[in-house]
């Protein structure tokens, strides 16, 4: 009920005002009191584009950078097919000692055997030094951001709040 309290508070002169205004009477009839609006400022994000629109961000965590997610996601990926790769090449070398095998199979069976063993060791390899990398970034851009901005700034206060 203090969610829609607040939302009464925030939407005030605008076309949602009506139904927010029934609904928090609803609410109060079914649960009882509760907050009031006022007594709770609602603190607000300003946008360029479309004024107070959104509520700030949860305990002012920062976003993570785009980057370091894309090296880790596509550095495990990689790390990934090269584990399945390095799995065929052991399965092949399990083939071999075969005893129904032939010998011209034995040569096909063992070039695909160093081909999946080579492509395994590669895409593992490479896919570490991107989760490695994912993970560099993402430490050095967290510290650069606290070094950058010691005191956080705070957010702006719709029109017609109080400030806390």
């Amino acid at each position: 009920m203090i969610e829609a309290a607040r939302y009464l508070a925030a939407c005030r002169g605008t076309e949602d005002e009506e139904r927010a205004t029934k609904r928090v009477a609803f609410l109060r009839q079914r649960y009882g009191g509760g907050a009031t609006p006022a007594a709770e400022p609602v603190r607000t994000v300003q946008n360029a584009a479309s004024g107070a629109t959104a509520a700030p961000s949860a305990a002012g965590r920062a976003k993570p950078p785009g980057l370091a997610i894309g090296l880790l996601t596509g550095g495990g990926a990689l790390a990934l097919a090269g584990v399945g790769c390095l799995a065929g090449a052991w399965w092949t070398g399990q083939q071999v000692s075969n005893p129904e095998l032939t010998y011209s199979d034995s040569g096909a069976l063992g070039e695909r055997g160093r081909a999946l063993n080579a492509t395994g060791l590669a895409l593992t390899i490479t896919g570490g030094a991107l989760v490695i990398g994912g993970a560099v970034t993402w430490a050095v851009r967290a510290r650069s951001r606290s070094a950058l901005s010691p005191e956080p700034t705070p957010p702006k206060l719709a029109l017609g709040q109080a400030a806390p």
